[in-house]
């Protein structure tokens, strides 16, 4: 966290990359990576040795740096630039879903970028809200128990799921969480006096306490 605090306050109001096209001259842009649809686009490289291992130590080679060409990734170009905004801006907007944010961690895994994944996973905790359940089963994935335990608190307010019980769970459903997850939903589920709460004039279970007390395996 004291890195991602502190490269957060080196950030200034900044042009998102969207803006920094193939015509870009922005003196502080001096690289091009080449994305899957074969669009280059051009950044600054110390944006990428300072957020990517696998890039520092490839622009840090001098053989790269005596003819550098378009670097390669692999990814779409919608995708790559909002991923590479979360390198350069300080306010960065949420991905538009959650195979997007799938993806973003992915390039995080791949090349190396541990400061953007924190600041991802904790921007992906304002994401939950819109849909709980698809956030509980990509925390259990990432075993991001922060973000699961969020994801569950919001699920009090789907309609579909905050009276469920685990047997309204389908197998298909089941199937998308982590073992440990699920089974530390189901407690939680199966409470015999499960916490209760009122809320806009009706008694239902309170899912703040729920998510506090999600413990992996049902332990």
């Amino acid at each position: 966290m004291r890195k991602l605090l502190t490269l957060l306050s080196t950030f200034r109001d900044r042009q998102s990359i969207s803006g920094l096209s193939s015509e870009s001259k922005s003196s502080d842009v001096d690289i091009a990576v080449l994305t899957s649809d074969k669009a280059e686009i051009n950044i600054p490289s110390y944006m990428l040795q300072a957020n990517s291992a696998v890039f520092r130590d490839l622009l840090g080679d001098p053989s790269f740096s005596s003819a550098p060409k378009p670097i390669p990734i692999d990814a779409f170009s919608a995708d790559l630039k909002c991923f590479l905004n979360f390198m350069y801006q300080a306010h960065v907007p949420l991905p538009k879903s959650w195979t997007q944010a799938e993806i973003f961690l992915d390039l995080c895994e791949k090349y190396e970028c541990e400061i953007i994944k924190e600041r991802l996973m904790q921007a992906l905790r304002s994401f939950s809200p819109k849909k709980p359940w698809e956030a509980f089963y990509f925390a259990s994935h990432h075993d991001d128990i922060l973000l699961a335990r969020h994801a569950l608190q919001c699920l009090g307010s789907d309609k579909k799921r905050k009276n469920a019980i685990s047997s309204d769970i389908s197998l298909e459903e089941a199937s998308k969480v982590t073992l440990p997850y699920l089974l530390g939903y189901f407690v939680l589920c199966n409470m015999l006096e499960p916490p209760l709460v009122w809320k806009s004039g009706l008694i239902e279970k309170d899912w703040n306490y729920w998510g506090d007390n999600l413990r992996l395996g049902g332990s």
